[in-house]
């Protein structure tokens, strides 16, 4: 009885059961079937390409990508750097996290990213004023690299005002050992007691900055990290809208969606 097997794909048995059900699916009967989901983004990103100078909002998201693929050294032409980021519709482990996007609107992105902005802005502000409280006292009795074993705590302050975060070892065995261990050398002590008192005096202050600042730069990084992904994140969603309109005017439905 081998002509009682049906022999199947996956794929062409979600596609039969749906198709028998479309009207349950709420589902036009006549639906057609998309299998390259490529050439089905690429027809989408053309399309929000093409809004570029008649829909403001679009424009300006696309501009922004632009320009953070230019300052990343990449090509200000992004329709290939969309097309590669919005593979990820393709994806159903990604499917969930995207729907949470569905319903948002190009100004819920931008205010969003606003909102990081504003508490990046006041947590580099908290920050500035603890190095500052540290820069008065290193100031005040002209201390200097030379004042600290191999410059590391200047160096260190210097780092921070200049928000190069990732250059900073937190791990650092004289970092971790202030308040612990003299953050002088013997030859220091030596030559320049009172100097050693007056910085064995502050360590409560370095101590501070040292801890506080790892907490803060952690956030920092963290909202950098966020900021980094919000455009494209934007520009992922509008691919998305594209990709819908696209499914109800030609109706089609991509083979991609016959799982979930």
């Amino acid at each position: 009885n081998y002509a009682a097997f049906s022999v199947e794909t996956i794929d062409s048995f979600n596609h039969r059961l749906i198709r028998t059900f479309a009207r349950d699916l709420n589902l036009p009967a006549n639906f057609e079937v998309e299998l390259d989901s490529t050439a089905l983004l690429t027809q989408a990103v053309d399309s929000l390409m093409s809004k570029i100078g008649e829909d403001e909002a679009i424009t300006k998201v696309l501009i922004e990508y632009a320009i953070e693929k230019a300052d990343d050294d990449k090509s200000w032409d992004v329709s290939k750097d969309i097309l590669e980021t919005s593979k990820l519709l393709t994806q159903e482990t990604e499917a969930p996290h995207l729907e949470k996007l569905k319903d948002k609107m190009l100004k819920d992105f931008s205010g969003f990213k606003k909102d990081i902005y504003t508490k990046r802005t006041a947590l580099k502000k908290s920050l500035a004023v603890k190095i500052e409280r540290t820069h008065a006292i290193i100031e005040a009795h002209n201390l200097n690299e030379k004042s600290f074993s191999r410059g590391s705590f200047i160096t260190f302050i210097t780092r921070l005002v200049k928000g190069e975060y990732d250059a900073i070892d937190y791990n650092a065995v004289w970092l971790k050992s202030i308040g612990e261990k003299p953050m002088y050398t013997g030859a220091f002590l030596k030559s320049n007691p009172n100097e050693a008192a007056i910085i064995d005096e502050s360590i409560p202050v370095f101590l501070e900055l040292a801890k506080a600042s790892q907490e803060t730069v952690t956030q920092i990084q963290f909202l950098n990290m966020v900021l980094k992904n919000v455009t494209p994140l934007s520009v992922i969603h509008l691919v998305a809208q594209e990709v819908e309109h696209i499914k109800e005017s030609q109706n089609i439905i991509p083979i991609l969606q016959f799982n979930s």
